[in-house]
């Protein structure tokens, strides 16, 4: 621990520590994911992870009829779906994976705000 963490905890009394705590704690990826599903864009996290199982399902089913064509023309068709569908899952990765780091990094800001709030009022208690 540092020092600026030493003095933080010496200024603030044990119910502001208690609200301190639940922000600092680690979390873990289930964690993030769960905080993901309270956020504002839980509707559209909740969306988008539904479009991605049915895409996932299409891709490996549309991968499966690949190797089932017959002819070149079949094989061009199952091959580019299951391209397009593998595309638009990574695509909704990428944007859900950032959506959590957005939340992540607002957890971070939210502490760090608190903590400036707890040091403003126990300089103030000390003039």
């Amino acid at each position: 621990m540092t020092n600026i963490d030493d003095e933080i905890r010496a200024v603030l009394s044990s119910e502001e520590m208690a609200e301190l705590e639940t922000l600092t704690g680690e979390q873990g990826m289930f964690d993030m994911i769960g905080d993901s599903f309270r956020s504002k864009m839980r509707y559209w996290v909740a969306i988008l992870w539904i479009y991605s199982f049915a895409a996932w399902g299409g891709a490996v089913w549309s991968g499966f009829r690949f190797f089932q064509a017959t002819d070149v023309k079949e094989m061009a068709f199952w091959g580019g779906l299951c391209v397009v569908l593998v595309i638009f899952v990574a695509l909704a990765k990428i944007w859900y994976w950032m959506e959590v780091n957005k939340n992540t990094v607002v957890r971070e800001l939210k502490r760090v705000e608190l903590q400036i709030a707890f040091l403003a009022k126990s300089v103030a208690a000390q003039k």
